[in-house]
């Protein structure tokens, strides 16, 4: 049988998707009325957000979203923002409402303010979920390749484990803040973990779940990630039986920063590194984990210079830095 190549490999993301309202002003603390305010609609969520940024940079990318089972205004936004996409969009339809989001971010350099999203989080229908496992596993099923599943909250549990499959190496898992401090639902997380080869999520993630990464690697977990925004992250692999553990920086960034969607591009540009070099985390070196980790930082100092969870550099915007 001819091997193929993990750059070739599909990525099946999910499952947190949303349209999105970006509401874009240049304001200081003193004016009365703001000047110069503009819209943008874009299609975001944590996995909408990895997976528009891994399909920019080349890779073919299938979203698998949960939507409402009923049709809102929330949808008209959701559908209007997927028309900007390419993006090959799997609805599992298990939510009381499909999710919606709006941020609202000042562009005046001499303001700090940091970006306010709000929003609307449907929550998953127990009726409805053999069914949902059912679409996701005839979706994810049908290509070899990578399994992404973000935002993960504990109730989506067996829907991740459906997504996440059996594909050994190339299972990545970064849950929603609300599962890594919910105690009552650990064993369900630790199954989760069972079936994941990366971890990646942000340092108050981290602190909240209460794992050492000891525990952690022993559930199966080769690769841990974890991000701390401006002051960079650390990261523990264990492979072949040896254990190491790394710090890593954060590039400075001049000009107003967005912090929206950071961790979803962090975590699409490792994907993307690992595809272009080849290989899974059970294949990883070292050398190339640093390598991946460098490349992944560079890029998410250009993505924060743009509002919105999704919104983000290109290669040719990448190669001018």
């Amino acid at each position: 049988m001819k091997k193929i190549k993990d750059s070739n490999l599909a990525v099946f993301v999910g499952l947190s998707t949303n349209g999105e309202v970006i509401t874009l002003f240049d304001a200081s603390p003193e004016d009365e009325k703001v000047p110069g305010i503009s819209f943008k609609i874009e299609f975001s969520g944590s996995s909408a957000n990895v997976a528009i940024a891994i399909q920019k940079f080349g890779y073919r990318v299938s979203l698998v979203g949960l939507v409402g089972v009923d049709r809102t205004d929330g949808d008209l936004l959701l559908e209007a923002s997927l028309t900007k996409t390419s993006l090959t969009f799997t609805r599992i339809p298990v939510l009381t409402k499909s999710n919606l989001a709006s941020i609202v971010a000042n562009q005046n350099p001499s303001v700090s303010v940091k970006s306010q999203v709000v929003g609307f989080r449907g929550k998953v229908i127990p009726s409805k979920v053999r069914k949902a496992v059912s679409k996701i596993k005839q979706v994810v099923n049908s290509e070899q390749g990578w399994r992404l599943a973000t935002g993960i909250t504990s109730e989506q549990f067996m829907l991740a484990q459906a997504l996440l499959g059996d594909n050994v190496g190339y299972r990545s898992l970064s849950p929603h803040r609300s599962f890594c401090d919910n105690v009552m639902e650990r064993e369900n997380l630790i199954h989760l973990l069972k079936q994941t080869d990366l971890f990646i999520l942000n340092q108050k993630e981290f602190d909240d779940l209460k794992m050492p990464t000891s525990e952690i690697h022993a559930k199966g977990v080769s690769l841990i990630v974890v991000t701390n925004g401006k002051k960079g992250g650390f990261y523990s692999f264990y492979s072949n039986g040896i254990l190491t553990e790394k710090t890593f920086s954060a590039l400075s960034v001049e000009g107003v920063t967005y912090e929206t969607g950071a961790g979803d591009w962090f975590h699409a540009m490792l994907i993307s590194y690992f595809k272009r070099k080849n290989i899974s985390v059970k294949t990883l070196s070292v050398e190339l984990l640093d390598r991946a980790i460098f490349f992944a930082t560079r890029v998410v100092a250009k993505k924060i210079l743009y509002p919105g969870g999704s919104n983000g550099p290109s290669p040719e915007d990448m190669r001018q830095m």
